[in-house]
């Protein structure tokens, strides 16, 4: 079976949860990861292996990596959106973390265009798994409240 190709850009706090999740023993027959993208250097370094292409400047990323299956979007929020649009302007899918934009008009045009496309925009809402807001999903569904 062939590897999904993933690029990530932003090697912030979120960046080292994605890159565990795609070198886990659970995922790693699964990914395969080409690229990473940062304006700092320091971050980028934060990838070890030396086959991952690095990248300093987003357009680059983007103009060098159109062989990818998937961008992951790590970046800080204000920058989803021309992130995504980036991603959609290349043709290549995305996995964002939440916010995928700052307003719903923005949210509208990316799914907008990802659907002309016909490319997959995923979004990541990883609190759906904490503890505390599960356990106030359950006091309000039950009308606790």
């Amino acid at each position: 079976m062939k590897k999904i190709r993933v690029g990530i850009i932003g090697c912030g706090k979120i960046f080292d949860k994605h890159l565990k999740a795609l070198y886990s023993n659970k995922n790693k027959n699964f990914f395969s990861l080409q690229a990473v993208c940062d304006n700092n250097i320091k971050k980028l370094n934060k990838v070890k292996d030396q086959s991952v292409k690095k990248f300093n400047n987003f357009d680059n990323f983007f103009k060098e990596n159109q062989n990818l299956d998937l961008v992951t979007i790590c970046t800080p929020s204000g920058l989803h959106y021309s992130h995504c649009n980036l991603s959609a302007k290349y043709n290549l899918n995305a996995l964002v973390e939440k916010p995928l934009a700052l307003d719903f008009n923005g949210s509208k045009k990316i799914i907008n265009n990802f659907k002309k496309k016909k490319l997959n925009l995923f979004i990541v809402k990883q609190n759906r798994f904490n503890k505390t807001l599960i356990a106030l999903k359950t006091i309000i569904d039950k009308k606790l409240l």
